[in-house]
């Protein structure tokens, strides 16, 4: 791993970007994707010069890491990985390899905490070791619980399957604890350390049903909502101040109906429906909600997004800079960061009224 790397600049470091996710090859001796790909000693140079950007994630310290892959044209075959970090002036302040590893999906996946970031290393999904990179841009190792554990405020959940939770104050990665059932989406961790999960339903216009853990672990508390006939309730998010569902209205094309909010700060005004205002009759696939700070949060399914306002009920459409981004995360600031499927990024300070590359 190699670190204080310094970049002719944030005009070099922008145009390096473009150049890096479209080259293909080029630079640094001008050796093929799949020779990188298939090169254990690969370095993070070669790896950014001839693959693409693949995701990017914002720490609450306000670094970027981006990683990057280079691969072969078949899915079976070598994928090499990478990853830099930046710091908000432009600089490359650590980088790192993976190891190169075969298979579809296999390689390197990131996930944002408070002051660092967690590396999963493997395929997606089966990761086969992690890491954390410190605020000092140390790789530490992480230690995985055996069982389940009750929640704890600053604990992270991450949005991964199987579903995990990673508590940065001992550097442990465990399975939180379950509602009784079975859970449809989350458990998911506030900032107190709460627990909160949609329990599963089979058919739709069956009641919601929503589990909150206030202290972490059992016992625990059931909402139960009416849910209109013809309607379905599909995913729990947690905002800076919110928890969301989101209602689909069940046809021969799902389409989005309303969110159930509730104000974590106002538990007894009870849930508040927030009817879609978007008047688009096009087709959901999956709908997530992710926070944009305040009462602020960001609705997408991959090729449409729309700012809401959870308390106002006011939808605003955003206008990606390129289509069905497959990477898009946000923080508390407002900032929205997507990495295309052609390794384009752009990042959006303002809530995606403009937007500019991303370093990487």
């Amino acid at each position: 791993m190699t670190s204080r790397t310094r970049l002719a600049g944030a005009a070099g470091l922008l145009a390096a970007l473009v150049l890096s996710a479209c080259s293909g090859g080029g630079g640094l001796g001008s050796r093929s994707e799949l020779e990188v790909a298939d090169d254990p000693r690969a370095t993070p140079a070669e790896i950014f010069e001839v693959g693409r950007a693949t995701e990017a994630v914002r720490a609450g310290d306000g670094r970027v890491l981006v990683v990057a892959r280079a691969t072969s044209d078949d899915d079976e075959g070598p994928i090499n990985a990478a990853f830099r970090v930046y710091d908000d002036s432009g600089e490359v302040v650590v980088e790192g390899p993976d190891r190169p590893s075969r298979g579809r999906g296999a390689g390197l996946q990131a996930y944002a905490l408070p002051d660092g970031f967690l590396l999963a290393r493997g395929p997606e999904g089966r990761a086969t070791s992690w890491e954390v990179l410190t605020p000092d841009e140390d790789l530490a190792p992480v230690t995985i619980a055996g069982r389940r554990l009750p929640g704890r405020a600053g604990d992270v959940a991450l949005p991964s399957f199987p579903l995990r939770h990673f508590r940065p104050s001992t550097r442990t990665l465990f399975r939180p604890a379950l509602p009784p059932g079975r859970a449809e989406g989350g458990p998911l961790v506030d900032a107190a350390g709460g627990l909160w999960a949609l329990g599963a339903t089979t058919r739709a216009g069956e009641p919601t049903r929503v589990w909150h853990a206030p202290t972490g672990r059992a016992p625990w508390r059931l909402d139960s909502l009416e849910t209109p006939a013809g309607r379905s309730t599909r995913g729990i998010a947690l905002t800076e101040h919110h928890v969301v569902l989101t209602v689909i209205a069940v046809g021969a094309e799902d389409t989005i109906d309303s969110l159930w909010v509730l104000d974590r700060r106002r538990p007894a005004a009870g849930w508040q429906r927030v009817p879609e205002r978007i008047r688009d009759d096009g087709y959901v696939f999956e709908t997530r909600v992710q926070p944009l700070g305040g009462d602020l949060a960001l609705v997408d399914d991959s090729e449409r997004a729309w700012v809401v306002d959870l308390r106002r009920g006011t939808w605003r459409a955003v206008s990606f800079p390129f289509p069905n981004p497959r990477s898009l995360t946000t923080t508390l600031d407002g900032r929205i960061d997507l990495v295309g499927s052609d390794g384009r990024t752009a990042t959006s300070a303002d809530l995606g009224r403009s937007w500019e590359p991303l370093p990487g």
